[in-house]
């Protein structure tokens, strides 16, 4: 998951929530719930998301109102994410027993939550959590409701633990925790929305389980993810990216000379590939295979965030023949493979030289016609671009279709 909008500066603002330790009063032993949990039972906190902040061309980025609430309850932090239509997600993270308080960083990006060694982080499409394992023998945590109308679509259980997927309304919901041997009741700690129901569903649901039993690797038709006890990582399909593949998919349609979407791709032309064995042409393996082209650059606010995202996408589906190339401005070279080498990316990327076409800097991106960076392009057996000049990769679904 991991993992939509305008290009941004970096824009984060840190939040230390207050609170803290429940201090023993003098002359007074301490009770083993005092002794053992640090915030009070009754701590929370609200979270109002920016609702607009800059960019770097001296416009305002807006994005829907948001929450993030904080609060302890049975004895653990709980955290809790909405938005313009409801809930997003639902955890619980850890046992208050931390006298810091949790601290919360929000971008234009995404959310982080980190309360001692947990901690949850989401940015566009992608939510991952490290959280404190339960077990038969943890104190009871508090459980997430369904609301009435909420129908269960799959159950799959992981020995002690389980996944169980329902449909609510428009959207498709997740939750995964512990099955108690003794009552055979499910004790969920993460709850989760996961994709809107009138998105195509291209892919069935797939299993992929590890012979423990507790660790997982998982796919709901576009939406992936892994599980364990403690770690937990989904790439889904967010209300926001619903809505933006859809006005996408209007956009395809629109004629002009800015939109290359519908025509043949042009010829990239590039040096210095990284990834690429000697004497190659990256641009070559694109002939006949469904194909992404990523203008993107090491200055971009997002340029590691992308990277990473872009590389899952890769993995996921090379092995069925899809390409993914990477373009850079050339004065980027050095910082480009600097960041390659962090993100560990093994798709070819090479530097938008213009010598060979005549061109001013960027001559790919300029015949493609992207408008910023990042900007991504789909291209299909036939060469011909389906997609394009988005800011955002395009999603499993999308990938799926060209490769049938």
């Amino acid at each position: 998951m991991r993992r939509p909008g305008l290009i941004i500066a970096v824009f984060m603002l840190v939040v230390l929530i207050g609170g803290g330790a429940i201090a023993d009063e003098p002359g007074k032993a301490a009770t083993p719930a005092e002794a053992t949990i640090a915030l009070s039972a009754d701590w929370s906190k609200d979270v109002d998301l920016p609702t607009e902040l800059p960019a770097p061309n001296g416009k305002t980025f807006k994005r829907p109102p948001s929450t993030l609430k904080l609060w302890v309850e049975q004895g653990w932090l709980v955290a809790q994410f909405e938005g313009e239509r409801g809930l997003e997600w639902k955890i619980v993270l850890a046992q208050a027993k931390n006298p810091e308080p949790p601290q919360v960083k929000l971008s234009r990006l995404g959310i982080e939550v980190a309360y001692g060694a947990y901690w949850i982080r989401e940015d566009i499409g992608s939510l991952r959590v490290w959280r404190e394992v339960k077990t038969a023998e943890s104190p009871p945590w508090p459980g997430v409701p369904l609301d009435k109308d909420a129908k269960t679509t799959s159950l799959h259980g992981l020995g002690k633990y389980v996944r169980a997927y329902w449909a609510q309304g428009d959207w498709d919901w997740m939750g995964v925790g512990l099955k108690d041997a003794a009552t055979g009741i499910e004790r969920y700690d993460i709850w989760m929305r996961l994709r809107h129901r009138d998105m195509p569903k291209p892919k069935g649901i797939t299993i992929d389980s590890y012979s423990s039993g507790a660790v997982e690797d998982f796919n709901y038709f576009d939406v992936t993810g892994h599980f364990e006890p403690d770690l937990f990582i989904a790439r889904r399909n967010m209300e926001t990216a619903a809505s933006v593949a859809q006005m996408l998919e209007k956009a395809k349609t629109k004629a002009g000379p800015d939109n290359i979407v519908e025509k043949d791709a042009p010829k990239i032309v590039a040096e210095n590939w990284i990834n690429v064995a000697e004497g190659v042409d990256a641009a070559d393996a694109m002939k006949d295979k469904p194909a992404l082209v990523l203008f993107w650059s090491p200055r971009d606010a997002s340029a590691g965030q992308m990277l990473w995202d872009c590389e899952q996408l890769y993995r996921q589906f090379k092995d069925r023949g899809f390409v993914v190339i990477g373009l850079h401005p050339q004065r980027d070279g050095q910082r480009a493979a600097e960041l390659m080498k962090e993100r560990d990316v093994s798709f070819p990327v090479g530097s938008d030289s213009s010598r060979a076409q005549g061109l001013p800097s960027m001559g790919n991106a300029q015949n493609f016609k992207a408008r910023a960076s990042p900007a991504c392009f789909l291209i299909d057996k036939s060469g011909k671009v389906t997609w394009g000049n988005s800011a955002t990769l395009p999603m499993a679904e999308q990938i799926e279709a060209l490769l049938k």
